[in-house]
């Protein structure tokens, strides 16, 4: 079955809507937001775009018939090793999904740092936008 570049292209779409909502975020003047508000929103944008990541991987793979990994992170893994991601985005990406399983299940044994994900999400939405533009250029090339 042939990859569907349409649904590829409306999740990358829904990703970079995504990714403007995320950076319209104001963390600039702590006193005008309620943090609890704002942390919820930031990281229920980040965990819909990893979604909309774990998407596109899970219709690549399905449609390259090899075999599909058990994990999301390794989704990306294998993606990379046919060639699509780059290593670093790859396991990046594979982190993604790794926060977005803590952020969706919250596990006992990890406690979520908010704090952490404040600091840590100007570089989140640059490997989600390095995750968008290595698939465009593997449309390109198929």
């Amino acid at each position: 079955m042939p990859i569907n570049r349409n649904i590829i292209e409306l999740k990358i779409s829904k990703i970079r809507e995504i990714i403007k909502r995320i950076r319209d975020l104001d963390f600039s003047d702590e006193q005008s937001y309620d943090e609890t508000i704002l942390q919820d929103a930031l990281v229920f944008r980040l965990v819909q775009a990893v979604e909309a990541a774990i998407d596109i991987a899970t219709h690549i793979i399905s449609n390259l018939e090899i075999t599909r990994p058990e994990s999301y992170k390794d989704l990306f893994l294998s993606l990379n090793k046919q060639n699509i991601l780059t290593q670093k985005t790859a396991h990046e990406m594979a982190q993604a999904a790794g926060f977005r399983n803590l952020a969706v299940h919250e596990y006992d044994e990890q406690k979520f740092d908010y704090d952490q994900v404040k600091r840590d999400y100007l570089s989140d939405v640059v490997t989600l936008n390095n995750f968008c533009a290595e698939i465009i250029e593997f449309l390109k090339k198929n």
